[in-house]
């Protein structure tokens, strides 16, 4: 059973959804050192530097808009 939706199919833009994504090791060890020193899982650690990622994106974008 596929977890994409259906066309037209309405869409939780909050559900949490899962991938899989390839790193080097050395962002690998220092995402495992935080999980350990902040005790807090690899997959938060992530979703909060996304987070914080598109907040500055979009900042810097209408920044520069006229």
């Amino acid at each position: 059973m596929s977890s994409t939706p259906s066309p037209g199919a309405e869409t939780n833009l909050n559900e949490a959804r899962e991938i899989k994504v390839k790193l080097p090791v050395s962002l690998h060890i220092k995402l495992h050192g935080l999980k350990i020193t902040k005790h807090r899982s690899i997959s938060q650690v992530v979703l909060e530097a996304l987070e914080e990622y598109f907040r500055r994106m979009e900042k810097d974008s209408s920044e520069r808009r006229p």
